[in-house]
């Protein structure tokens, strides 16, 4: 398998996995949206349990958790109580409550980004995808850095409660588009 890893994407690594085919127009498609690096090299099976074995060698908890799910259908939750009834696939027994609790954090920060709305002066929220709030914000650009900083502080907040024993961190960038 083909491994294209992307430096400096938007949370630090990025790996595509593919069996060939795609890894120009991957290659192409990172180095568009300005990623500093991009690399390509083969990932051998050898190596792939390895660095397997190694991650469960430091992360003895996480390992724990997968090896304790089951072959039956279970229900998952997120950390915010969310439920999804009957899963069914192990991948999904262990992305579920993962993913369910990002949307949970992003939720809980649209809430918090509502509740506030008042501080932060001509900006709105226009877009709520995967794991990320875009604002539109109309004024200068201390205008922007200062909503900059109250969506950070907004979303940290939001999120901390879900993760109490883990330090959240947040991203955010601004420029003249979203896109």
């Amino acid at each position: 398998t083909n491994v294209l890893v992307a430096l400096g994407a938007k949370n630090g690594v990025e790996l595509w996995f593919d069996e060939g085919s795609n890894s120009e127009w991957a290659r192409s498609f990172c180095r568009r949206r300005g990623d500093q690096r991009v690399h390509s090299y083969t990932y051998t099976f050898e190596q792939a349990k390895k660095d397997r074995d190694e991650y469960f060698t430091l992360f003895k908890g996480v390992k724990a958790w997968h090896e304790r799910q089951v072959e039956e259908p279970i229900h998952t939750r997120s950390l915010g109580g969310r439920r999804r009834l009957s899963v069914m696939s192990r991948q999904e027994k262990l992305n579920t409550p993962v993913q369910s609790t990002g949307a949970d954090m992003l939720k809980a920060g649209m809430r918090t980004l509502w509740l506030n709305r008042d501080l932060l002066g001509q900006a709105f929220p226009i877009l709520a995808v995967h794991d990320e709030n875009a604002l539109q914000v109309y004024g200068t650009e201390d205008d922007v850095k200062h909503t900059q900083g109250l969506l950070e502080k907004f979303m940290v907040e939001s999120a901390q409660p879900f993760l109490k024993t883990v330090l959240v961190e947040v991203d955010s960038k601004y420029g003249r588009t979203w896109g």
